[in-house]
Order: structure tokens, then C-alpha cells, then sequence
């Protein structure tokens, strides 16, 4: 056997090594994916340690927490589909809770008449589709190096022309303790802050609303911005701003959507207390 015909054929068995290494990775995900598929809400999943270090790493980073997806056909008209973090990372239990929550209590108009598939067929799928209701959870997170926003998109659907858009977000700091906005404010700031806070973010939809195709009517944005949508509003700590996050609960229309205003920590320089924020 000549050099060539030898090195061709070393050259073969190890590719063909390697190929069947990666087959037996893929299959390895493949098989996870269809067990993470089957999860159950109540599901009890080891924790990830963190040390100091690691924790302020991955306070500090966004989209670091891991999840697994939940896939739940409940009955023939109701369907579930959240991710869940998972681990012990600040805050974590709170959001699995508000997720358990939102699962086991999501209401159907067929939960109380309890109609059978084969009687439903038998009007047409006009009427399925009056019955069929979904919920979506979708979870992501953000983080400034001193607090971390865990959010919460959620669309319910329970028939009609459309379905409903809802964000929770829930701002915590490395120990867990969650914080509302109030609670980022200047301890020396007199009076309320609430009308300087509309007054800035009001400021900033001018100008997102100028930059952005798109948008609705600036000044039916600036009228919905009263002391009780804001005090209300869910928020997202990031670098070097916080998002203020509107939906329909905010008094906008469905047509409207979610809109998010983005806000420099520079802007409320003379509200937000500097332990928070690096101002």
C-alpha cells in the first residue's frame, strides 16, 4: 500500500468518525428537546450554583438565565406555552410563582360549560373557534450591573376578533429583593416625583416618535401618560436607561401595541437614587 492510498484511507475513518460523533450529539439535543417538551408546571429542577463572582458576572449580563419551555395541550380547546427559568438566580423563585400562577388560573369560557369536541363539530368550526383559547408566556430578562428586570411578555387569547398583549416585569437587586419604581427614588427628593417622571417620559415619546415609522398619534400617547398609568407601568433597568413598557392595560388601544419608551438615566438625573443607577 502506497503513502497516498494510506493517508486517503485514514483520512476516510476519521471522518467518518467525526460525522458519527455529531449524529450522536444532535440525537443527545434531540432527545433532551422532547423531554424538555413534556415538562409540567410543578416540575422540581436541580439549581445552578453561583458563587460571588459568577453572580455578579451574571447580573451584570442579559439573557443569562436559562429556561426550559413548557408545551401543554390542557384538553382539545386549551393550550398552554410558557418558557420557565429555571436555576437560583436572583429572583428566580418570584417568577416561577407569577408563572404558576398565570398557568393555573387561566380560565376558559368552556371550563364551566365543558362542551365535547364531537359536539362542537357538529355546529361547524365557526363556532371551535369561539371555544379555543391559548396562553403565551414568553420570558427574557435585562440588567444594569446593580438590579436585574426579569419580563414577562404574555398573550392570552379566548376568542373574539383578537387576543390580549399584557408585560410583567419584576425588578429585583443580587439578593432578590424586588424593588417597584417608587423605590428607586432619591431618598432626598421632596414632594412627588410622579409629574416630573410624565413630564420627562412625555419628553421621550416626542422624540422615539419622531425617529420611528410607525408610531401612533404622539399627542393620544402623551394624553394616556396620567399619574395612574405611571405609577402602574412596567419597567426595565438596562445599561444606561430604563424602558418604560405600555400595553393595553396602560389605557392604549389594541391597534396601539406594545411600546416600549426608552429613557437615559441622564434624564432623571434628579429622581433616580444613584445606589441604582450609575448616573
Amino acid at each position: 500500500m502506497d503513502k497516498k492510498t494510506a493517508l486517503f484511507i485514514l483520512i476516510a475513518v476519521l471522518g467518518s468518525l467525526v460525522v458519527g460523533y455529531s449524529y450522536s450529539q444532535i440525537s443527545s439535543l434531540q432527545h433532551v428537546a422532547l423531554q424538555d417538551s413534556k415538562l409540567v408546571i410543578n416540575s422540581e429542577v436541580k439549581p445552578i450554583a453561583y458563587n460571588g463572582e459568577d453572580l455578579y458576572h451574571f447580573i451584570s449580563q442579559e439573557n443569562s438565565v436559562p429556561k426550559k419551555r413548557i408545551n401543554k395541550e390542557v384538553s382539545w380547546y386549551k393550550s398552554i406555552s410558557a418558557d420557565y427559568p429555571i436555576g437560583n438566580a436572583p429572583g428566580i423563585k418570584i417568577v416561577q410563582e407569577t408563572i404558576n400562577s398565570e398557568v393555573n388560573n387561566f380560565d376558559c369560557l368552556n371550563d364551566d360549560e365543558n362542551i365535547s369536541e364531537e359536539e362542537i363539530s357538529k355546529e361547524g368550526e365557526w363556532l371551535r373557534s369561539s371555544y379555543v383559547c391559548s396562553l403565551l408566556i414568553d420570558y427574557f430578562n435585562t440588567a444594569n450591573g446593580k438590579l436585574m428586570t426579569h419580563i414577562l411578555n404574555k398573550y392570552t387569547f379566548a376568542g373574539g376578533a383578537h387576543g390580549i398583549f399584557e408585560v410583567d416585569t419584576i425588578t429585583v437587586d443580587k439578593l432578590g429583593k424586588a424593588y417597584t419604581f417608587s423605590d428607586l427614588v432619591r431618598k432626598d427628593y421632596q414632594g412627588d416625583y410622579v409629574p416630573e417622571l410624565i413630564e420627562i417620559i412625555k419628553k421621550a415619546v416626542r422624540y422615539q416618535f419622531e425617529q420611528e415609522i410607525g408610531y401612533p398619534d404622539v399627542d393620544s400617547m402623551r394624553e394616556a401618560l396620567t399619574p395612574e398609568v405611571i405609577s402602574d407601568v412596567p419597567f426595565e433597568m438596562r445599561v444606561g436607561e430604563i424602558v418604560f413598557v405600555f400595553t393595553e392595560a396602560q389605557r392604549l388601544s389594541h391597534a396601539t401595541g406594545i411600546i416600549s419608551i426608552s429613557v437615559p438615566y441622564s434624564e432623571m438625573r434628579t429622581i433616580l437614587n444613584p445606589d441604582f443607577v450609575n448616573l
